[in-house]
């Protein structure tokens, strides 16, 4: 049952990334509204909560979403459909990592302050993750994903 659901949303993500690439799937947003991709939520309102699913692949680092600049207050956390799971956040703005692999914000603490956001993270914790940044994206945030596991794994983020 598990390989048949991983190889579907194998596929599915496979396919979304092919019509993505080839632009099909990129529309403009309202103003007041955002999308962001390779993740596709929906264009939504500020302060709705956005759910979706990611498979990362096997022994990689993959970019999950990009975050746009001028977004306020935004909330995000990723837990493994499969408990234990080795997947590390990667959170940069431009070339300067502010979220890494050790679950710490500045390999001291999981607070911090960088470009005018508050960030909060959770931890290096094999469990559900949440990192949190408060105040306004100066720039574009670039969430990655790093996958040591030997097989894909399913991500569920909200």
């Amino acid at each position: 049952m598990m390989h048949s659901v991983l190889r579907v949303y194998l596929v599915l993500f496979l396919n979304l990334k092919g019509l993505r690439a080839a632009g099909l799937l990129r529309q403009p947003c309202p103003p007041g509204y955002v999308q962001v991709a390779p993740v596709h939520f929906d264009c939504a309102r500020s302060g709705v909560a956005l759910e979706a699913r990611y498979l990362a692949p096997a022994g990689e680092t993959s970019t999950v979403f990009v975050l746009p600049l001028g977004v306020t207050n935004f909330e995000v956390s990723l837990q493994p459909e499969v408990p234990g799971s080795q997947v590390d956040w990667l959170v940069t703005l431009g070339s300067k990592q502010l979220v890494g692999p050790s679950g710490v914000v500045d390999d001291q603490r999981r607070f911090g302050s960088d470009e005018g956001l508050q960030i909060n993270f959770s931890g290096s914790k094999a469990q559900k993750e949440k990192v949190a940044f408060k105040g306004t994206t100066l720039a574009p945030l670039t969430f990655q994903v790093r996958n040591r596991d030997l097989y894909p794994q399913l991500l569920h983020l909200v």
